[in-house]
């Protein structure tokens, strides 16, 4: 396999003629390769925000990298010696004296080696295709993650740091840092073993993502009456990946939901975002360019055994017995920024269907002609606001409504009502007050035909059966 894995390291007399060198914080540091992640010493990775200023590449002349490159590398090697920082923040993350004292020699190690993706990517292909497809990977391996949010943010790390409560313009600081919502944050975090958050500067004051994002939620109450709806819902996003990080396996339909939203340079990065959380594993040169990156990620969740990615608006393929599978270039979920939980969806694929495993059944609502009129009136108004509300959530449905005796359920497509036709949850994939659902087409057989997805609002009875869809 080609090397796609290379640190920046302190300069040695084993590896000075390895390749070019580069001064930071008045040390030369250079590139070392890599064959295989399992052979690197303990290291960091930084995260940050590319921004729209470019510099050209101190390793590379020919190539242009962002600005902001060099001075949030030198503002993490500063960061180091911050001894108290690290006792503080450590201990915040692990109160035991034994895992404080490992977590603490770890860092220190970690210190000495550094991943960022503008100097430490790969340019040449395959191995720069194979390292994008892969950085789920690297950053589960990494020691610690470094996040550098821009200067703007220097007080509110300050405030966070020493305790102090947020103000209205901490919160704005922070939404208006393109980190916050960018799509590879998402993956950063559920990957991450050590998280600390850090602003551009000669400040040397870091704190973990624990008290970043309690901070955050503690005086969530200073941002409420922010009327820009976006920076509104980038600084929900950020706290959604409070729920994410608490779930040790993130099932598709979450991944999916979780970067539906987020910003992204190139489409495909949402892909090999939502591919670097659900795989176990590195992607080989062999296997790179075999399939597309959706059918990728699909055959992963197969593998484990986790279909939920069929709660998605795509179309559907046409070959028989896999009509209810999504195809095209993108999975886009039928609903985003909401807090999923979950296993996902287990089943069978067989020739003919799939078999979804605990799955309920909806029941219609049953007219009552005695009191259909104010009900009518009073549920009619409901749905309305529940739509508006989906479609806050990205929800682009086409407005209408199937009462159904436990809730609502809301189509992407209209359909015309027929007694054979009936909607489905999975007991395994839910959010607060509702689910992403199916509407399916039953017949003679047991074989049930695909006809839409959807959400559905309310509490879906405790009984599951097996449905078997085609």
């Amino acid at each position: 396999m080609s090397n796609f894995f290379k640190l920046l390291i302190p300069v040695t007399e084993a590896n000075v003629s390895s390749t070019k060198t580069i001064k930071l914080c008045g040390k030369m540091w250079t590139l070392v390769d890599f064959k295989q992640l399992s052979d690197a010493p303990p290291f960091t990775c930084i995260s940050y925000s590319w921004g729209i200023d470019k510099s050209l590449n101190p390793l590379n002349s020919e190539k242009e990298i962002s600005a902001r490159t060099i001075p949030v590398i030198e503002t993490v090697i500063n960061s180091f010696e911050s001894d108290e920082c690290w006792n503080t923040e450590i201990e915040s993350l692990f109160h035991s004296e034994d895992k404080l004292a490992k977590k603490l020699a770890l860092a220190h190690k970690a210190s000495s080696a550094i991943w960022i993706d503008a100097l430490c990517s790969p340019q040449e292909q395959p191995a720069a295709d194979i390292c994008i497809q892969n950085m789920g990977e690297i950053y589960k391996s990494a020691a610690q993650i470094f996040v550098v949010l821009n200067t703007n943010c220097l007080d509110t790390v300050n405030r966070i740091y020493n305790r102090k409560p947020l103000s209205l313009n901490d919160y704005i600081a922070v939404a208006n840092d393109d980190w916050i919502d960018r799509v590879w944050t998402y993956q950063e975090f559920v990957n991450s073993k050590m998280m600390f958050l850090i602003a551009e500067g000669k400040e040397k004051k870091f704190i973990s993502e624990l008290n970043f994002l309690n901070a955050l939620m503690t005086y969530a109450t200073a941002y409420s009456d922010i009327q820009d709806i976006d920076m509104y819902q980038k600084l929900e996003r950020m706290q959604l990946l409070v729920a994410a990080q608490q779930i040790n396996a993130q099932s598709a339909f979450q991944a999916m939901s979780a970067v539906s939203r987020r910003f992204a340079t190139r489409q495909e990065d949402r892909i090999n975002v939502m591919i670097s959380v659900v795989t176990n594993g590195i992607t080989s040169e062999q296997n790179l360019h075999l399939i597309p990156p959706i059918e990728h990620f699909m055959n992963i969740c197969e593998e484990n055994n986790d279909f939920s990615f069929i709660f998605s608006t795509n179309p559907r393929s046409e070959v028989v017995g896999k009509r209810w599978r999504p195809i095209g270039n993108q999975l886009i979920a039928v609903i985003s920024d909401v807090s999923v939980y979950g296993s996902g969806l287990s089943g069978c694929i067989n020739d003919t269907h799939l078999q979804m495993n605990n799955m309920c059944k909806m029941v219609p609502w049953k007219n009552n002609l005695i009191i259909s009129s104010i009900d009518g009136f009073i549920n009619g108004n409901l749905s309305k606001l529940l739509f508006e509300g989906l479609r806050q959530r990205g929800f682009e449905g086409c407005g209408e409504c199937i009462k159904l005796e436990e809730g609502y359920f809301f189509p992407q497509s209209p359909h015309k009502r027929s007694k054979d036709l009936f909607v489905v949850v999975s007991n395994d994939v839910k959010f607060h007050q509702g689910a992403p659902a199916l509407l399916l087409r039953s017949n003679d057989t047991d074989i049930n035909q695909f006809c839409d997805t959807g959400i559905f609002i309310g509490k879906p009875p405790k009984n599951s059966e097996n449905i078997n869809v085609s």
